[in-house]
């Protein structure tokens, strides 16, 4: 845990987690950093060949009880070459409010909470729940070159008045129910009117395949209806989804939904099947829903793309 470790001010790396060989395992979060700046986790398995890691010698944070990283109320961190397995469990989502506490989404491979000008790169994470990788309230950050597997519920979530953030080059795969998701939480929650609406991010070069629920998930009934492989959820506003791959993913490779909320459900929310897509009433931002909120997808790939997204 590194807490109130900055630079005073100065420009450069202050405090350094770092070694190739580097094996972390606890039983709440491997790593925990909270009210710092200029901090560098380093696991030392960077690949410059693409994305992911060097799987030789790369630092490992596993079987984590929580999670992997946390970074709270930080900026300018950078977290890299790291594997990530078997950390975080199961949780409540709240797909309503999308409330970013750790009681309803854990934090998985690494979670960013009121962090900015911060990095993510060239990590791996694989069966960490219940998100890979999460950035709440949190803005200006770049999550590139990583690869996902195996989460629930997703692999990438952007939320909670998350703005100006990049993902891209991302490789994810097998999320239960989403790949990478940009929203809002609904008008009305505490959520929305506390951390505002999450606009102007931008997603490119990414790759989610296979996504989607298992049997037993279908049957209990916990599956939201907006599942896919790209989803824009709710009043979220001006994301761009550009030159972004997907294939095999259920629902649809990209979606532009809103939650529906519902009182029969485990869930809170209209489940699938069937899937409850290009539903969106409500604009966040300065423009309007016929405009699509100001979202633009282009150059997209996909076997299937809501009719309500131009054509790619």
């Amino acid at each position: 845990m590194l807490t109130n470790v900055n630079s005073g001010g100065t420009p450069g790396i202050v405090a350094e987690i770092a070694g190739s060989q580097t094996t972390i395992q606890s039983v709440g979060v491997g790593i925990a950093v909270n009210a710092s700046s200029y901090v560098n986790l380093d696991g030392g398995g960077s690949n410059p060949a693409g994305a992911g890691i060097v799987n030789n010698g790369a630092g490992t944070i596993n079987h984590n009880l929580s999670g992997a990283i946390d970074i709270e109320n930080s900026s300018h961190i950078i977290v890299k070459g790291w594997q990530f397995s078997s950390n975080g469990q199961d949780h409540n989502p709240d797909w309503i409010g999308l409330n970013p506490s750790v009681a309803n989404w854990g934090v998985g491979g690494v979670r960013f909470y009121n962090v900015s000008n911060s990095t993510i790169d060239h990590n791996a994470a694989n069966n960490c729940t219940s998100i890979s990788f999460s950035l709440f309230n949190s803005s200006s950050n770049t999550v590139s070159n990583n690869t996902a597997d195996y989460p629930f519920t997703m692999n990438f979530i952007v939320a909670d008045g998350s703005s100006y953030n990049t993902l891209q080059n991302n490789v994810a795969s097998t999320g239960d129910f989403i790949g990478y998701m940009v929203a809002d939480p609904l008008p009305g929650t505490w959520e929305f009117k506390t951390y505002g609406s999450s606009h102007n991010n931008t997603l490119t070069g990414n790759i989610s395949h296979t996504d989607g629920p298992t049997g037993t998930e279908i049957k209990s009934s916990i599956v939201p209806a907006f599942l896919g492989g790209f989803v824009l959820l709710n009043g979220t506003y001006s994301n761009t989804v550009q030159n972004n791959q997907d294939w095999a993913s259920t629902g649809a490779g990209f979606v532009w939904a809103q939650a529906v909320p519902s009182s029969t459900t485990p869930i809170g929310v209209v489940v699938y099947p069937p899937i409850l897509h290009c539903n969106v009433s409500v604009s966040d931002g300065p423009v309007s829903v016929a405009a699509l909120n100001g979202n633009v997808w282009k150059g997209n790939a996909s076997q299937t793309i809501d009719p309500c997204i131009p054509p790619q």
